[in-house]
């Protein structure tokens, strides 16, 4: 009868497994690695963390496979949104062309298409393509930018002291926020601060403006729940009032596109243009970041692939032996009996160290 391969000791594995059959003879060990696995070494290995067997690629990195996927979700919408925009594009050049009737192309249809595909954005983009049609900065997520109405230059310029308090619900209690009366830079950095505390960022614009920004996630929380009192000089006192936040007009805006009448074609053809520009730098930025990522994914070296094919030969000479008889399946299978597929690759990538 041919001899079994030894299955090394586990922990919990039965006292007549560890390395004879029932009829009392040994199991012959077969090499499946230049290095030993004892079973001293084996209890060592299933107390460390799960990880991969073969290391050497992307997953190497904590998050890249993550960033890598988002890249190419987000330049693949890139490039359905473009096409979107050629299709409009080269309907109402032809439209005008020929002085046709919007109908004739359908051309309303077009504009609707890219308006559902712009609503979608912030599911279908994976975060990487934000409202002002541009290429979300690495390592950012996209952000949504407003003004709060009565928080500008000139209210924070104005002299007087005054506490502000900023509710929002679920929040225990009020964000308060002083201005000590010192001037715009005084209190504009009050605002920078406190503001913080609602993951809100602020920026001084040269016009005197204030813009303010919150991910795109946490704004239709803060746009329907923000609530504020003052002392009566920048804001009322009293109850808190819903502030009224103004959010910056998206960069595509497909349903003040006009198809009917050359005028309005016109006009809706230069916005076309001028969104597949700003999508065009947005696509380019997508791809250079796409190329850098994959090219930093380190290829497996010549070790670890001769590592892998000595191993997958082991296996299968292992396969083509005799068939098991009901004496040897006894005496293997409580060896074997409960241990994972994840135990499996942990003792085969720690016999490949």
């Amino acid at each position: 009868m041919p001899a079994l391969p030894a299955i090394p000791a586990l922990q919990n594995q039965p006292t007549r497994a560890a390395g004879r059959s029932s009829s009392g003879r040994a199991l012959a060990p077969v090499a499946t690695t230049p290095r030993a696995l004892t079973p001293a070494r084996a209890q060592a290995v299933a107390a460390q963390p799960l990880r991969p067997a073969v290391a050497g690629d992307i997953a190497r990195e904590p998050g890249a496979q993550q960033r890598v996927g988002a890249l190419q979700q987000g330049l693949a919408y890139a490039q359905k949104l473009d096409a979107s925009l050629q299709q409009l594009k080269s309907g109402l050049s032809l439209t005008l062309a020929r002085n046709l009737p919007a109908s004739a192309l359908d051309l309303q249809a077009r504009v609707d298409g890219i308006g559902r595909l712009w609503q979608a954005r912030e599911g279908e983009a994976a975060g990487q393509i934000d409202a002002r049609l541009q290429a979300v900065p690495e390592g950012r997520v996209p952000q949504r930018e407003f003004s709060l109405r009565g928080l500008d230059g000139n209210s924070l310029a104005a002299a007087g002291a005054e506490t502000l308090r900023l509710t929002l619900p679920g929040q225990g209690r009020a964000l308060s926020i002083h201005l000590d009366g010192q001037g715009l830079d005084s209190h504009l950095r009050a605002v920078t601060q406190g503001l913080a505390g609602l993951g809100v960022q602020t920026r001084a614009q040269a016009d005197g403006g204030v813009v303010l920004a919150v991910s795109e996630t946490r704004w239709p929380t803060l746009r329907d729940g923000l609530q504020l009192r003052g002392d009566g000089r920048r804001f009322p006192s009293g109850q808190p009032v819903r502030a009224v936040l103004d959010a910056k007009p998206d960069a595509l805006q497909p349903a003040s596109w006009q198809v009917e009448g050359a005028d309005a074609q016109r006009a809706s053809l230069a916005r076309v243009v001028q969104a597949q520009q700003q999508l065009g730098q947005a696509r380019q930025a997508l791809s250079q970041r796409l190329e850098a990522a994959s090219a930093a994914a380190p290829a497996p070296n010549a070790a670890e692939a001769a590592t892998v094919a000595r191993l997958a030969r082991h296996f299968a000479e292992a396969g083509q032996g005799a068939p098991l008889d009901y004496e040897q399946l006894s005496a293997l299978l409580p060896a074997v009996s409960g241990v994972h597929r994840a135990r499996v690759d942990q003792l085969l990538a720690a016999g490949a160290a």
